[in-house]
């Protein structure tokens, strides 16, 4: 335990870094910072001091050497894992080459409670397996203020972690970056709801809606990022972020394929929302109010688009159903009312 006190609760904190790797007193690499048991974790949270509003203290910061390995470590929590023990940060990566997580959540470091970004990367390397701003079972939300992960570099690899419940983006891409087989706002299952409060993915392009560390030193387009692809496992989960699914504004030559944006993880029904946090401005599921052979009647947000779709209903489609044939569409009046004309199979017309 570093940064807290033998009960795992009470923090006592070291005034910059709980664990740094830095060629300061010779060279460095292929350290180990955790290890594959559950008795090598170890609990590195309540490293922040602050000072006129100016905050500093790292869970773990890498800036030398390559092949570091930091797996299985409580980061910015309790013991338990399941409360907040805030670092500044959480893990800083500023030499290549080095790999944040295990590959599988079971391996993967809890990553939460920062009061700044989770994770921020000023080099190439790969974060994996890692639940970031979520509890160590990925089931209830323990938010980073920041970030989620701050690519800060090219050619850096993101995948197979749970992002989620960030104050900010939950990743936000420097150009040249690949993010695949990712939960980006949700919990570990994929049904229900822990939005990061601005974007699920973002680019250095956008101007960074919300605020993180070092960022106004950057300069990139944000270009030339791989999200998803066509394998197995490739795409990522991107649902009830407050903000936009994938924003990349002025980006250009991305990939981005075989995500699910705006569903369920099972990709059979939509995660609505009626409150913050949310996303498409908390807009809720429209309702069916009648349905007839020729018409369909209810109500949607005002003025929005609506498609009466043939219902068919799928596992963990959370009673919506899923569309299976377009029928009709029709625009919400100002008060959310809606018509739907020659809708030719009532029967199926349950759930829109």
């Amino acid at each position: 335990m570093i940064g807290v006190e033998a009960d795992g609760r009470t923090p006592a904190p070291n005034q910059f870094t709980a664990v740094e790797v830095v060629a300061a007193k010779g060279p460095v690499g292929n350290e180990v910072i955790g290890g594959g048991s559950p008795a090598a974790t170890n609990l590195l949270s309540g490293n922040k001091s602050c000072m006129n509003g100016d905050c500093k203290g790292f869970g773990i910061d890498v800036e030398s050497g390559a092949g570091t390995l930091i797996e299985r470590n409580l980061i910015g929590t309790t013991a338990s894992g399941q409360a907040k023990l805030a670092n500044t940060t959480g893990v800083v990566l500023l030499s290549a080459g080095n790999r944040l997580g295990g590959g599988t959540l079971a391996a993967g470091n809890i990553i939460s409670g920062s009061f700044g970004d989770a994770v921020l990367l000023g080099a190439s390397g790969t974060v994996t397996g890692n639940l970031i701003g979520t509890n160590a079972t990925g089931k209830a939300a323990l938010r980073n203020r920041g970030h989620g992960i701050d690519a800060q570099s090219a050619v850096v690899v993101i995948r197979n972690n749970v992002i989620s419940a960030n104050g900010d983006t939950g990743v936000v891409l420097f150009g040249g970056d690949t993010v695949q087989g990712n939960t980006v706002g949700t919990d570990a299952t994929g049904t229900v709801a822990f939005g990061n409060r601005i974007d699920g993915i973002g680019s250095r392009s956008d101007n960074l809606k919300g605020s993180g560390f070092c960022q106004q030193a950057l300069n990139t387009d944000g270009s030339d990022n791989l999200i998803g692809g066509t394998a197995a496992g490739d795409g990522n989960l991107i649902s009830r972020n407050a903000g936009d699914g994938v924003d990349l504004v002025a980006s250009n030559r991305n990939v981005i394929a075989g995500n699910r944006v705006g569903t369920n993880g099972a990709g059979t029904g939509a995660l609505c929302s009626s409150s913050p946090p949310g996303p498409n401005d908390y807009t809720g599921c429209p309702v069916i109010a009648t349905a007839t052979t020729t018409k369909v009647t209810g109500h949607a947000c005002a003025n929005c688009l609506v498609e009466v779709y043939l219902a068919e209903a799928g596992p963990g489609d959370q009673g919506h159903e899923e569309g299976a044939a377009l029928l009709a569409t029709t625009t919400a009046a100002a008060d959310g009312t809606s018509t739907a004309a020659s809708a030719p199979d009532s029967s199926a017309l349950r759930h829109w």
